[in-house]
């Protein structure tokens, strides 16, 4: 895998935004929220390859957990596994081919198997 710096520099920030926005969600109940991180890795599946993709799930994750951890709850790595899956499966589904239609395929295993 050859990572040139303009597509470093380009997963950076939206590794980036990806963590910041994290933050911004709309909730619905104390325990159910709506949150926009999904647009991000659903561009990261569908342009860059899988290696790249694998690496931004991981370290979004644990940037996140450490950035905005709770101090009730220790880490737990089968979260870190879920973001791998997640964005795993969007690149089945969305990698070079992005329609509405993929997205919607892609978006619903995702919150079945992988976020509940």
């Amino acid at each position: 895998m050859k990572l040139s710096t303009r597509k470093l520099c380009i997963l950076s920030i939206l590794l980036a935004v990806n963590v910041a926005i994290s933050s911004v969600y709309i909730p619905i109940t104390p325990d159910l929220h709506i949150e926009f991180t999904f647009i991000i890795v659903m561009y990261i599946a569908s342009n860059f390859s899988l290696p790249e993709c694998l690496i931004f799930a991981t370290l979004e994750d644990l940037i996140t957990y450490f950035l905005f951890q709770s101090s009730q709850w220790p880490f737990f790595p089968g979260y870190t596994l879920s973001a791998i899956v997640g964005i795993l499966i969007y690149y089945v589904f969305l990698h070079k081919k992005v329609s509405i239609l993929r997205v919607v395929i892609a978006k619903t295993p995702v919150n079945i198997f992988v976020n509940i």
